[in-house]
């Protein structure tokens, strides 16, 4: 995928684009997923599928709809959360795949349904460039958690790099 000029940032510190642009992890670089718009109400995120998003079939893999979905939910839902010292979690992915799709750009546009203080619920849609057409929408029920709450085993900080578990690298 060509490189996309940052997020446009609407309603949010101009820095907070900047921190989470590069904060889509490998997984999400790798599928080629790039953030485009992002405001408390709506996060927007584009993608160009290829062969590596295919599943034996030769469509798009349903898990990378989930994961797109998981993925903006997510984010959108931090994006709210950090201004309160805040963190959240993803606690319920449902996705349905609507249409096969094979190859070519695709547009996630993440909306709020309900955003409390203590769970968020955000509906997801992906639709085909080419011709607008809907091929997948999920919704993601969100836990807000405090900075400070331990998470399998670690304080759950946002960005925080995942220790090694190269045993060489622990050693003095």
């Amino acid at each position: 995928m060509t490189d996309l000029p940052p997020p446009t940032i609407e309603g949010y510190p101009p820095e907070y684009g900047d921190a989470m642009a590069g904060q889509m992890g490998p997984f999400n670089e790798h599928m080629g997923l790039r953030l485009t718009h992002v405001s408390p109400d709506r996060l927007e995120a584009a993608m160009v599928c290829d062969e590596r998003h295919h599943q034996p079939m030769g469509i798009v893999h349903g898990g990378v709809w989930c994961s797109i979905v998981e993925t903006l939910a997510s984010m959108a839902g931090a994006f709210r959360a950090a201004a309160d010292g805040n963190v959240v979690v993803g606690v319920n992915n449902s996705t349905d795949f609507l249409r096969a799709h094979r190859t070519g750009p695709v547009t996630a546009v993440a909306t709020p349904i309900h955003v409390g203080r203590m769970q968020h619920l955000w509906a997801v849609d992906i639709t085909r460039d080419e011709d607008g057409k809907t091929v997948a929408r999920g919704q993601v029920r969100i836990q807000v958690l405090p900075m400070d709450r331990e998470l399998a085993g670690q304080t759950a900080l946002p960005n925080a790099a995942t220790p090694s578990t190269d045993p060489q690298e622990s050693r003095p």
